[in-house]
């Protein structure tokens, strides 16, 4: 099933899925959606996490271990696979191809790929794993959805601004979600609720 991560939280609060994707255009909202589903995996029990940062030296045999090497007195856990190219390579695919199919009992697997095209979209590994997963897409956010993106995060901090606030803050960041997440930042350091 595929999702925006605008829709993510309450996707999660129905069902936490055994397998999560998170790929996209976006970041931000990427690395977001990954906090998002650590701390709802982590309020239902999923407290151990294991980073595997799958590089170009990566050696996919790490991910079977985590998968098989569960302890009879271990907490549930989350594998957290970070792709930073976005292309695991024949053994990745394969070992992600696999993943569907794994026991993953006491376990929920993140898959993030910080880069992402359409060569990846129309790979088997990826194909594979939208049958078997969760898939968050960090969609871009345009022009006209930015002011509704700036008021949403000053909410999250209790904080509200006018139209003109806005504006102002989407014309100094130029379109930079990171940049504009900072300043919202700065301003709920700064400024107090309200």
């Amino acid at each position: 099933m595929q999702i925006t991560t605008n829709q993510l939280v309450a996707s999660l609060r129905r069902n936490l899925p055994k397998i999560l994707v998170v790929y996209g255009e976006e970041t931000l909202l990427q690395i977001e959606a990954c906090q998002q589903i650590k701390r709802i995996a982590h309020e239902r029990g999923y407290k151990d996490q294991k980073l595997l940062y799958a590089d170009q030296t990566f050696d996919w045999n790490e991910l079977d271990l985590a998968i098989s090497n569960l302890s009879l007195f271990a907490t549930k856990q989350i594998i957290d696979i970070r792709i930073p190219t976005g292309k695991p390579g024949a053994a990745g695919a394969k070992a992600l191809q696999k993943l569907g199919d794994s026991d993953l009992t006491d376990m929920i697997v993140l898959v993030s790929l910080s880069s992402f095209d359409r060569q990846i979209k129309n790979s088997k590994w990826f194909q594979s794993l939208d049958k078997s997963s969760l898939m968050i897409y960090a969609q871009k956010i345009s022009k006209y959805e930015f002011p509704r993106w700036v008021a949403q995060k000053l909410s999250h901090q209790n904080q509200q601004a006018d139209r003109e606030t806005i504006d102002f803050i989407i014309e100094r960041v130029e379109g930079n979600l990171l940049a504009a997440s900072q300043e919202i930042e700065k301003l709920g350091l700064v400024l107090p609720a309200g």
